[in-house]
């Protein structure tokens, strides 16, 4: 007599890099598939039951040192959306994300793994600002660019006639 009132267990073993999927009647995962609590349909007089796992990859932020970049999940399997983030140092701003490995794209600071580990590096760039010099009627002064921590270099004496200069002002 076979008994049809069996429960399939949960799987206590651990496969490093996989997560468990479930339970099989076949190795190769085509036969009758069991999830933990499923009632088993015992048909023969010796059924063995196959651990299926699914492989799990890892997803690794790197930066720049100018900020920190990081994700969520950090390990996932195929088919998982992950998101990033980053957070720029002082004087910086966020750029970019660079794939390093992985095979993925990345949209709106999100991607899918896909079948590989992942390795993405945060990019960060250092902020720059425009300094204007208004000389109130004066000769025109050339705009300066300067990054962030920079001091601007004194620019050229403006002239206008009839008039001394006597400093810039903010």
């Amino acid at each position: 007599e076979y008994r049809s009132d069996l429960v399939a267990g949960n799987n206590q073993y651990i496969k490093n890099g996989y997560v468990f999927k479930g339970w099989n009647t076949k190795e190769d995962g085509s036969g009758d598939s069991y999830q933990q609590g499923d009632i088993l349909d015992i048909k023969e007089a010796q059924t063995t039951l196959y651990a299926q796992w699914i492989a799990t990859y890892n997803v690794t932020i790197l930066d720049d040192g100018n900020g920190v970049g990081g994700a969520s999940p950090t390990t996932g399997i195929q088919g998982t959306s992950v998101q990033l983030f980053a957070t720029p140092n002082v004087g910086y701003h966020f750029k970019e994300w660079q794939i390093l490995s992985g095979n993925v794209v990345i949209i709106e600071d999100a991607f899918v793994i896909q079948d590989q580990d992942v390795i993405i590096k945060a990019i960060f760039e250092q902020n720059e600002y425009t300094i204007t010099f208004d000389s109130n009627g004066g000769s025109e002064v050339e705009d300066q660019k300067v990054k962030h921590g920079y001091l601007a270099i004194q620019p050229i004496t403006p002239i206008k006639e009839g008039f001394v200069f006597k400093g810039w002002f903010l």
